[in-house]
């Protein structure tokens, strides 16, 4: 199943910064993404991973520290209030 980026927004009260319109398959982690795949990144630890990784979107914290996280990294972000909860909400709908 296949959602664009900004429906996984709606569903989990969230923010896109970038293309809503982005399509995304299913859910990986940083060395396993594609483009077609949403990843998670809420520690710094990970940030390089996520800058070498083909995710084509990141979900992150929402305000500044999710923009603090994402800073350098090229990628359409998912903000949410809280990640872990959303990471859960979304696994259910793939």
């Amino acid at each position: 199943m296949e959602f664009r980026l900004g429906e996984l927004a709606e569903k989990v009260g969230g923010e896109v910064r970038g293309d809503p319109d982005r399509p995304i398959a299913g859910i990986r982690a940083l060395p396993d993404a594609g483009p077609e795949h949403l990843s998670v990144l809420i520690r710094a630890d990970y940030r390089d991973q996520a800058r070498t990784s083909g995710a084509g979107a990141l979900l992150v914290p929402q305000g500044s520290a999710g923009s603090k996280l994402a800073a350098g990294i090229e990628r359409d972000l998912l903000q949410v209030e809280d990640p872990g909860r959303a990471l859960a909400q979304l696994l259910t709908l793939y």
